[in-house]
């Protein structure tokens, strides 16, 4: 069973890596579930390995779609939208709740004096 992204020009709202191959184990007319994740190349091989080194990453959240059978494709219209944005680091957000922490406590301080 394979499935293939768009034929038409890759632009915005568009993407198209080749066809892919579903595991065997899923007939025609199957239901599944999958989710679409798109990430800077050059940041890792893996969405997980791109998002840990910076890259500007996405995901489309879990969708289920139907398997078509034979040559039939199956249709993506169900997948949800989404962009792809630079995630920040964790050491980031540590440092911005640190600092939003020390401004309260600041503030708590200087009203009760």
């Amino acid at each position: 069973m394979r499935l293939d992204a768009s034929p038409f020009p890759i632009t915005s709202g568009f993407f198209y890596d080749g066809p892919f191959a579903i595991p065997s184990l899923f007939l025609p007319g199957a239901t599944i579930y999958i989710e679409v994740k798109a990430w800077q190349k050059a940041y890792g091989p893996t969405w997980e390995q791109a998002v840990m080194n910076g890259a500007e990453a996405g995901a489309s959240g879990v969708f289920k779609i139907v398997l078509g059978g034979n040559s039939s494709v199956p249709s993506l219209y169900s997948m949800p939208s989404f962009a792809v944005h630079p995630i920040p680091e964790p050491g980031t957000l540590a440092i911005f709740t640190l600092g939003c922490l020390v401004i309260a406590f600041t503030k708590r301080k200087a009203s009760a004096a």
